[in-house]
C-alpha cells in the first residue's frame, strides 16, 4: 500500500499509530495497557481511529509518560 493511501486510512494498526503519535510501538503497547490510546481489538490485534487519535495530539493527550 502507497504511503499516501497509508495517510487516508480511518482504521490503523499498531505500526501505524504509533507513526502517526510519533513514538515507538512498544511505547504504544504501554500507553495502551494503561488505558491512555483508545483502541478496539481485531481479533487479537488492537485497532486505532486515525480520528480519535489526531484529536488527542490536538489536545494534548497522547503522550509519552
Amino acid at each position: 500500500m502507497s504511503r499516501q493511501n497509508d495517510e487516508k486510512r480511518e482504521i490503523l494498526d499498531m505500526e501505524m499509530a504509533a507513526e502517526l503519535l510519533l513514538i515507538s510501538v512498544s511505547t504504544l503497547r504501554k500507553l495502551v495497557k494503561a488505558g491512555k490510546v483508545p483502541y478496539y481489538r481485531h481479533g487479537k490485534q488492537y485497532r486505532f481511529s486515525r480520528q480519535k487519535l489526531e484529536k488527542q495530539i490536538q489536545n494534548g493527550e497522547a503522550r509519552k509518560e
